[in-house]
């Protein structure tokens, strides 16, 4: 899972989780535009896993499948969630040890717990490879996309709920947003949100 390394201590900003606009965020994480994190740990182990903006967003997950559970690829899963799918692609490929394919049987690891046991992918690679680099964020940077990223689906359940005629509370958007959408209101907004990934509707 996604602990602390050793080397970085708990009093620094790296070391620290933030909360940005109610989302926890590891600053010892590097994240992907895809809402997806990678760490890298002492050992030259790492991890991917779903950040907890989209497990708030998603709320309960239906169905997990993994692209690939072993070899050097893009670390890619399709999420089923209120009858639509959503496929998060990691944008660079890594050396894929192993799935956590005990996931399926209990999904709801995924959102009870993103950065330990929810966790997706292991991957192993040497020490020199382990800056992450482009086009992944750490520290400030993602810190502000982050809440840039809450504002958009806030503003979006905010203008959905006045076009239906329903009070909005003002705040941020609900953990559980996808729970008062129709089917084809879901799928548009995994969509908007995850614009660079392939989502549709499932019969």
């Amino acid at each position: 899972d996604a602990r602390r390394p050793a080397h970085v201590a708990a009093d620094t900003p790296e070391g620290r989780t933030d909360v940005v606009a109610g989302v926890p965020m590891p600053g010892w994480l590097s994240y992907a535009e895809s809402h997806l994190w990678l760490d890298t740990g002492d050992d030259g182990v790492g991890h991917v896993g779903l950040d907890a903006f989209v497990t708030q967003l998603l709320g309960r997950i239906e169905r997990l499948a993994f692209a690939a559970v072993k070899g050097t690829a893009h670390p890619a899963v399709v999420l089923t969630v209120r009858g639509a799918e959503v496929a998060l692609r990691f944008p660079k490929p890594l050396p894929i040890v192993a799935a956590n394919v005990r996931l399926r049987a209990s999904l709801d690891r995924l959102t009870a717990d993103p950065y330990g046991s929810g966790w997706l992918f292991e991957t192993r690679f040497p020490a020199a490879a382990a800056e992450p680099g482009a086009p992944l964020r750490s520290g400030p940077e993602a810190r502000q996309w982050m809440a840039a990223e809450v504002q958009h689906v806030t503003e979006w359940a905010h203008q959905h709920l006045h076009d239906t005629g329903t009070a909005a509370d003002g705040g941020r958007f609900s953990a559980g947003l996808l729970d008062h959408l129709g089917k084809d209101d879901v799928a548009r907004l995994l969509a908007r949100t995850f614009p660079a990934h392939d989502t549709r509707s499932t019969p």
